[in-house]
């Protein structure tokens, strides 16, 4: 019965997950004539020789300034990754993104299919291709996933985390082949890389085997191309796009699309408003970056060879800076776009500023060129535009037995969602204030003793009841010394609730001693705070 009259409620605030597919090819066109340039596509199945209208099978959107702002100011990486749908027909959101000057996340286009496979994987990249093109002006993009056979001239990196579980898939788990992975994979230099896959090797030849099979260029980092100006080996940017959605993905396919497309609405205008009143030149997490790099600069010594080349000696290795196309030897610079330590300390011997050397797309121009695209308003259903296609029946909704499920399953290796505390409200409110402990070290004499908790009176133990009692209780009456007590007591009351006639700490009723944050009259003083 509740779950009925909750489905009902959500029905007409929401709406109806399976009447909303026969709209969705009116809000889709509303979507493109608001944002004039952009692309949303839904494709179906083909019923009409059965005499049943064509059954929905995928849709992809990709707004006009998101496609706008990528192409102009984000760099050439792209980052592709999927998450369910919090509905009983199993459908994914599949999701295309990039990052900003900033590091932080650039949604590009994202799309709905009935699950997450190769073949629904190319139908989302062909329409991605056809929006965004192959990036030909940056020779090509970097894209972090797997599928090739939609980008093939673009540069594939994998995952980190899917490499090790795949790698744990074929047998091969625990902490130590994490270890070489870890040491190969974030290798700058193929000097670094070698000494990895050579310890891997040595500890496991079918290991080394399953790994050197997959290519180095798509997962260490020596080997990346460095047109992109990025160094990621992990797909976290898509997991916050996950998270950045998760609260729609269980509405009704058009709220939810109407959702997600009003926060990069929001977001987008955010984003502009900020950077336009910004002071700064570069993006603050590079010159963090940078800061880092001047700091580790101090212990290397510069030699020049000519004009722009310099011998730079650390406190290691020796490397190569060629400030003229801007590279090091230890490759870094060049990967990343921010100069790395070496270089820093070439800049610096040359009487210039590292922060001249760093790349366009950190800069405030790229920024704003990247959230420059407005994303427009669309309105309600009562104004949609009106088009003369048949309607659209939704996928099959299969109801498992049992709550729905809306988590989502995690694999073998990923450790246990850590459970969260909660405290009392009226606990949380008051952990500014200083404990009921540090009143009794304030304010009580050094002969004092604390008492313990549920103390007995008269052969009768009392714990958390508020009667009368000749012995030492807590939260008890008592004619002794009452820790936390909330009636009358003779003695000592610390954080009492009642009267008494000997010292209060935090009382809250009328004391003929001191009170410190009583809510009473006290007759000797009454503070309102005592440190």
């Amino acid at each position: 019965m509740a779950y009925r009259a909750k489905r009902k409620a959500g029905e007409k605030v929401l709406g109806n997950h399976k009447n909303q597919y026969m709209r969705i090819r009116d809000y889709l066109q509303t979507v493109i004539d608001k944002n004039p340039g952009s692309t949303a596509v839904v494709s179906t199945v083909d019923r009409i020789a059965l005499g049943m209208n064509p059954r929905f099978y995928g849709l992809f959107i990709c707004l006009n300034a998101q496609r706008q702002g990528f192409l102009d100011g984000c760099r050439p990486f792209i980052s592709i990754d999927g998450c369910f749908v919090k509905l009983s027909n199993g459908a994914q959101v599949l999701a295309a993104t990039g990052r900003d000057g900033k590091n932080n996340l650039f949604p590009i286009a994202f799309g709905v299919v009935g699950k997450e496979d190769t073949k629904n994987w190319n139908w989302f990249l062909e329409r991605l291709e056809t929006v965004i093109g192959r990036g030909e002006a940056h020779g090509g993009w970097t894209i972090q996933i797997e599928v090739a056979r939609v980008f093939p001239d673009c540069k594939h990196r994998y995952c980190k985390r899917h490499l090790l579980a795949n790698m744990a898939i074929a047998g091969y788990r625990g902490e130590k082949y994490k270890s070489f992975v870890d040491s190969a994979v974030y290798a700058y230099t193929e000097y670094d890389y070698n000494r990895a896959m050579d310890a891997l090797k040595a500890f496991n030849t079918k290991a080394w085997k399953w790994l050197n099979y997959l290519g180095k260029e798509h997962f260490s980092r020596h080997a990346f191309s460095s047109r992109s100006r990025i160094d990621l080996v992990v797909n976290n940017l898509s997991e916050v796009f996950n998270n950045y959605i998760i609260e729609f993905r269980d509405k009704p396919i058009v709220t939810m699309l109407d959702k997600i497309r009003q926060k990069l609405m929001v977001r987008v205008n955010q984003k502009r408003d900020g950077g336009q009143q910004a002071m700064w030149e570069i993006t603050p997490v590079v010159v963090g970056k940078l800061e880092v790099e001047k700091k580790y600069a101090r212990y290397c010594n510069a030699y020049q060879s000519g004009v722009g080349l310099w011998e730079i000696l650390g406190s290691e290795r020796q490397y190569e800076v060629n400030l003229f196309s801007r590279t090091c030897g230890c490759n870094k610079w060049q990967l990343t776009g921010i100069p790395c330590k070496h270089a820093v300390t070439a800049i610096f011997a040359t009487k210039e500023r590292p922060e001249d050397y760093v790349d366009e797309y950190f800069r405030k121009e790229a920024y704003l060129r990247a959230y420059a695209p407005v994303i427009y308003p669309v309105p309600g259903e009562h104004d949609w535009t009106t088009t003369d296609s048949p309607d659209i029946d939704p996928p099959k909704f299969t109801k498992q037995p049992g709550r729905p499920k809306k988590s989502r399953r995690r694999g073998q290796d990923e450790a246990p969602k850590s459970k969260r505390s909660r405290e009392p409200e009226n606990q949380a409110q008051r952990s500014h204030e200083p404990s009921s402990q540090d009143h009794i070290n304030n304010h009580q004499p050094s002969s004092y003793q604390p008492i313990n908790e549920g103390g007995t009176s008269r052969g009768r133990k009392l714990d958390s009841r508020r009667g009368c009692a000749i012995g030492s209780t807590m939260k008890e009456n008592a004619r002794g010394t009452t820790d936390r007590g909330r009636e009358n007591a003779r003695g000592t009351i610390v954080r009492g609730r009642g009267n008494a006639r000997g010292t209060i700490v935090r009382g809250r009723g009328n004391a003929r001693g001191t009170t410190v944050r009583g809510r009473g009259v006290g007759h000797t003083s009454l503070n309102q705070w005592i440190p």
